[in-house]
């Protein structure tokens, strides 16, 4: 997975990393938990919710530092959430 560096463009604040979210490596490691998870989780009557929260500086979609790199790449960081979305949906399906 390439290291992808930039600044929140917001406050000019300090260098940012993140992953690439949409990464076949990463995808591949986020199913594996996600699969653990629902094994012991899904469906059990004291699980309220499910927080799809697996993409972003801190889990809502907030990818500001990467976003504009992956575009120069010809990558669309926007297919990531649908991609994690899918794996949310797909392991928890109760």
């Amino acid at each position: 997975m390439d290291k992808i560096f930039g600044r929140d463009p917001s406050d000019g604040g300090p260098e940012l990393w993140e992953p690439d979210y949409g990464d076949p490596v990463f995808l591949a490691k986020l199913e594996n938990f996600l699969k653990a998870m629902a094994r012991r989780y899904d469906g059990k009557p004291y699980v309220a919710f499910i927080d799809v929260g697996s993409v972003g500086m801190y889990g809502e979609g907030h990818t500001r530092a990467y976003k504009p790199e992956l575009l120069k790449q010809g990558r669309d960081p926007e297919l990531a959430y649908h991609q994690h979305y899918e794996l949310f949906k797909k392991h928890f399906p109760n």
